[in-house]
């Protein structure tokens, strides 16, 4: 029963995201009008994190953002799934757009060397994560109706959190600020 699931919410997770991460690059990023705007709000949002310049201290940064909007995502079930939707659908949509948008101005390699190195962790916990909310969504829904037990889901699927989920997001953390950096540099 969990894999199957498990597999249904990963699914689900990926084609949220997928879907409105199109939307973000062909739609919105292409058209200057829209993106614009949407660039500046994202870069003031950016810069109202003061990130730091010390890569110690930017990946300790990192991963706690991350770590939030990850628990966001998983414990986001709990209201039947809408926080974590919501959290993977804005998350699919801000990426595209940044990505479409550097892709235009900077090219395509820049633009990968730029996520996929910390991406292929960091969208991994992410996916985790949100499977692992629209599965305690499927469990609530189902202790109302007396055919579960959604406190026992929660505690199962939280120690998968803290088993796979942080240590992805931590490694994610690490390359997004000491070896992403270097990348980017030798393609610029």
């Amino acid at each position: 029963m969990f894999e199957k699931s498990y597999g249904n919410s990963v699914a689900l997770s990926l084609a949220i995201f997928i879907a409105f991460f199109l939307i973000g690059w062909f739609v919105v990023a292409p058209n200057d009008e829209m993106a614009q705007p949407l660039i500046v709000a994202i870069q003031n949002e950016m810069g109202a994190l003061s990130m730091s310049d010390d890569p110690m201290v930017l990946m300790i940064q990192i991963f706690l953002n991350n770590l939030t909007a990850a628990l966001f995502l998983f414990l986001g079930g709990a209201v039947l799934g809408v926080v974590t939707g919501y959290v993977l659908l804005t998350n699919g949509f801000v990426i595209g757009l940044v990505m479409g948008y550097m892709t235009n101005l900077k090219g395509i390699t820049l633009s990968l060397v730029s996520i996929v190195p910390h991406g292929i962790f960091e969208l991994s916990a992410f996916f985790i994560a949100s499977a692992m909310g629209f599965m305690l969504a499927e469990s609530v829904y189902r202790e109302y109706y007396g055919r579960g037990d959604a406190a026992d889901t929660a505690k199962g699927l939280g120690m998968k959190f803290v088993t796979i989920v942080i240590p992805l997001l931590f490694l994610a953390a690490f390359v997004e600020s000491f070896i992403t950096p270097v990348l980017m540099n030798m393609v610029m």
